[in-house]
């Protein structure tokens, strides 16, 4: 899961800003959106951030972004 959630977050801090509003929402809805502060803060803070978060979250993060 470690993997996985270092993809996800190198991905997001890369893409953010380009994502469509409805990924961006959906991403949202599921991670919470502390997940917005954390991307804002960096890939440390948001490995930590996810790190915290369920396996079926990160899944279905990993889901909307295509993995």
């Amino acid at each position: 899961m470690a993997t996985l959630i270092r993809k996800i977050a190198e991905y997001l801090i890369r893409n953010w800003p380009k994502l469509s509003d409805w990924i961006k929402k959906a991403i949202i809805a599921v991670a919470g959106s502390a997940i917005v502060n954390a991307i804002a803060k960096g890939l440390s803070a948001l490995i930590d951030y996810l790190s915290g978060l369920s396996s079926t979250v990160i899944e279905a993060i990993a889901k909307l972004l295509g993995f």
